[in-house]
């Protein structure tokens, strides 16, 4: 058999990754903290849609303890999601990048 002869299962093929997952399943530990995530990341997005913010008002608006606020927008910067805007006292304010306002 050549290489050419080997056909390689599509994307979307419920025979690959798909049913991989159905018969070995994914654990429930990866699935919760999966969605915690994606929980985060909305609520965080969703107070910087309001405006820039310090981390403390993040952290004020939603709850979220400071360090977790930090390390998403940390993150986030790396991968240009948000921007460092003007200093507030000792404090950077960060706001969503212009792509992210969608």
């Amino acid at each position: 058999m050549s290489g050419s002869d080997h056909k390689t299962p599509a994307r979307n093929d419920p025979s690959t990754a798909h049913t991989v997952r159905q018969h070995r399943g994914v654990p429930q530990e990866l699935m919760d903290c999966s969605r915690e995530q994606v929980k985060t990341h909305r609520t965080i997005s969703g107070v910087l849609k309001n405006g820039p913010m310090t981390i403390q008002e993040i952290h004020d608006a939603t709850g979220i303890p400071a360090d977790r606020v930090f390390w998403y927008l940390m993150a986030w910067k790396k991968y240009g999601k948000i921007v460092e805007g003007e200093q507030c006292e000792d404090y950077y304010q960060y706001a969503l990048a212009k792509e992210e306002k969608k």
